[in-house]
This record gives C-alpha cells, sequence and structure tokens, in this order.
C-alpha cells in the first residue's frame, strides 16, 4: 500500500474514539493520532515509524482483536 493510498484510507475512514490494536495495546483519541501520523507522513515520507502505526491501526480496524487483555495483578 503506498502512502498516498494509505492517507486516503484514513481520510475517507470513520474511526472510533478507542481502538484495541492487540493485546497489550489500545489506542485512545484514534482520530487524533492518526491526524497527527498522516500529517507526519505528509510532512516525511520517509517516516517509517508513522507508516508503521497507521498501517498497525488499519490491520486492527480491518480484522479487529477478539482475544483477552493482558491480566492486571
Amino acid at each position: 500500500m503506498t502512502d498516498t493510498e494509505l492517507i486516503a484510507y484514513f481520510e475517507n475512514a470513520t474511526l472510533p474514539e478507542m481502538l484495541r490494536v492487540d493485546r497489550a495495546t489500545k489506542q485512545y483519541e484514534l482520530p487524533r493520532y492518526a491526524k497527527q501520523h498522516i500529517d507526519l507522513l505528509k510532512q516525511n515520507p520517509d517516516d517509517k515509524n508513522a507508516r508503521f502505526w497507521l498501517l498497525r491501526i488499519k490491520k486492527a480496524l480491518d480484522k479487529p482483536f477478539s482475544g483477552q487483555e493482558v491480566p492486571r495483578f
């Protein structure tokens, strides 16, 4: 997926306020967080971190995590 396709995906997607990305990661304020990484990716197309997180969030939106949370002690 190219950067322009990834940016278009998030600009047109309806994002929830909170998303469980994986067993140990919950992302709060998802619309603001996604916009922040889109802006970083637009400013610096070589930013691997912004691209990594956008792809990780897209994967979690397409196939939500349905397992157990990490137990709290």
